[in-house]
């Protein structure tokens, strides 16, 4: 067997392991099973408790109708891997909060009264939660499969293969869906 025939078979079988993390019927997520996945991948409780209200929000009640909401479980693993859940986390300046989302791709696009966002308020869970939710929605919808959404959410774009964020992000995913 040839080696590219190996990885597509190797890529389905883990592909058919996978929650259906992006349909209209994927599993809606409870508060609880989203704080227990927060805290399994190393979150304090309290953060937890405060930001699981925001990350189901954001899923749930800002997602247009008809379009199929995020994971929950996939937002959760998504910050687990970018910030290990420290909201005051950055890197190279640039990249800022739970998510890490840039400062220079989203100052104009995300105005606070009137102003270009500043760093400071990437710091803010529940700003940076809804920025992260909303550019993860985005990528969903423009790819339709999880894996391209997650890569394209690391590097902007498709690369046209996963990365080893991607990777690392499903494993946790795997690690926290029932």
């Amino acid at each position: 067997m040839s080696r590219p025939v190996a990885c597509l078979i190797i890529g389905a079988v883990l592909l058919s392991q996978m929650p259906r993390a992006y349909s209209l019927d994927a599993p809606i997520r409870t508060r609880a099973q989203v704080i227990h996945a927060m805290v399994v991948l190393g979150c304090r409780p309290y953060d937890a408790d405060v930001w699981a209200t925001y990350i189901l929000a954001e899923c749930y009640d800002a997602t247009p109708r008809g379009e199929p909401p995020p994971d929950p479980l996939l937002v959760v693993a998504i910050i687990s891997v970018e910030s290990n859940f420290h909201e005051r986390d950055h890197y190279k300046g640039n990249y800022c909060g739970l998510m890490q989302i840039s400062l220079r791709v989203h100052r104009r696009a995300w105005p606070i009264n009137g102003h270009p966002l500043r760093a400071a308020d990437l710091y803010e869970p529940q700003l940076n939660i809804r920025i992260g939710i909303t550019i993860l929605r985005a990528k969903l919808a423009k790819y339709h499969s999880v894996e391209r959404a997650v890569t394209a959410y690391n590097v902007g774009h498709w690369p046209g293969h996963a990365n080893a964020y991607c990777r690392k992000v499903l494993k946790r995913y795997r690690q926290v869906t029932p």
